[in-house]
């Protein structure tokens, strides 16, 4: 159903309607309305939204009526077109607890007479998600939602392991991405070996121990609850030059990246003339693994000066979670999702606030970590994006004691650098 996979901003009323015709039940993602009712506003909405956020996630779609018998759409006429209803959903899903993410959208007809009202439930990451004052855990099975009755063991488990499951499913993809990673410096510091490579600086060059590299960024972005293959390596492999973004005069992966499968998705490996080292791999599960030796060095009158730039940090970030939205947006996935931004051994480097390093600050711990958490629904909303960007660029450079950084400049400084 690919309906389900899609952007609710991107469907017209007439794909609706041929979406109805083709028989869709409703299911464990979906759910048809006729209208509107009371008892919807003062009771079940909450419920409908709780019962898929505990789950997978779904659409509901007003302005079908469906056969109670079979749960296949009878009539879909749509309903008249009120956009208060939006704000109307808005306001009572803001109440519930935890917060959930529900996006409704009005889809009109040509005429501008009558409309679907669609409302996506993105799977929660903060399970079990309840209605406003019902101490009920609901949840979607089939074409209704159930509440979990206390003889359900199986499903309150679900909603409270759900959370474990994930992260140690996040653990084990980025465990298994730094494998890859070591894999790729081990191979070419062999290769530097039978060379005779390795009188170069060590400032930058490859070891098989990565952590002795100096200012190693690396960025990971996936599936809050990367549970499943959304791709295999191999279409990955043809598709992602496809999914390549643009951004000012740089392009995101580079076209002369030469990719490989690995068993879990697709790998490039680049050694430049600097000897700085970049590492991207992509996984059929969603995850986007960035990293890069971002330490610069140059000689003074008195010594060797080394150090890192906060914009590159910034610029590599933006890249990292564009190409995410275009990734996902190709695969069809919609849900949560986590980014990790994490750059190591920087104790005693200078950390610069601009790219040309007039002013610096040295780094006080040997690493500096920081998470983002996005949906695609945010991550592909411009106003979204940038206020939850600017959020994590100014913790950036409050880490390193620049805090007179506004997300003006964050936005400034990240598409200059570009």
């Amino acid at each position: 159903m690919e309906i389900l996979r899609r952007d609710i901003k991107n469907i017209s009323f007439d794909e609706i309607v041929e979406f109805c015709k083709l028989g869709y039940p409703e299911g464990s993602q979906l759910d048809y309305k006729k209208k509107f009712s009371e008892n919807f506003w003062s009771n079940e909405l909450q419920k409908d939204v709780a019962s898929f956020a505990n789950m997978q996630g779904g659409i509901i779609i007003v302005g079908v009526k469906e056969d109670k018998t079979t749960g296949k759409p009878k009539e879909w006429e749509g309903i008249e077109i009120n956009a208060e209803e939006i704000d109307r959903i808005d306001r009572i899903v803001a109440n519930m607890t935890p917060l959930p993410h529900a996006e409704s959208h009005l889809i009109p007809n040509e005429e501008n007479t009558k409309c679907f009202l669609v409302i996506r439930i993105l799977e929660g990451s903060n399970k079990p998600y309840y209605a406003n004052n019902d101490p009920i855990e609901w949840i979607r099975t089939g074409k209704v939602k159930t509440p979990i009755e206390p003889a359900s063991p199986q499903y309150k488990k679900y909603l409270f392991d759900d959370k474990n499951k994930a992260s140690e499913q996040r653990k084990f993809l980025l465990e298994y991405a730094n494998k890859i990673f070591k894999g790729h410096t081990f191979n070419r510091f062999e290769e530097m070996l039978l060379n005779g490579e390795l009188d170069h600086s060590v400032i930058g060059s490859v070891h098989p121990d990565f952590d002795k590299t100096k200012a190693r960024l690396q960025i990971a972005i996936l599936p809050y609850n990367p549970n499943k293959t959304l791709i295999t390596p191999s279409s990955l492999k043809d598709k992602i030059y496809n999914i390549r973004i643009s951004e000012g005069i740089t392009d995101f992966p580079i076209v002369n990246w030469a990719f490989q499968t690995t068993p879990k998705g697709i790998s490039t490996f680049v050694h430049l003339d600097n000897d700085q080292t970049i590492n991207m791999q992509i996984f059929g599960e969603g995850l986007i693994f960035f990293s890069y030796d971002i330490c610069q060095e140059k000689e003074t009158e008195k010594n060797i000066w080394q150090g890192f730039s906060l914009p590159v940090i910034l610029k590599y970030t933006h890249l990292s979670l564009k190409l995410a939205e275009s990734l996902y947006r190709n695969l069809g996935y919609q849900g949560e999702l986590l980014s990790k931004i994490e750059i190591a051994n920087v104790i005693g480097l200078n950390a610069c606030s601009d790219l040309h390093s007039s002013q610096y600050k040295k780094a006080l711990l040997y690493s500096y970590n920081w998470d983002i958490l996005f949906n695609t629904y945010s991550i592909s909303n411009e106003d979204e994006y940038w206020k939850t960007f600017a959020e994590f660029g100014k913790s950036v450079y409050e880490s390193f004691d620049f805090s007179w950084v506004t997300p003006d400049k964050i936005k400034e400084y990240t598409m200059s650098s570009c």
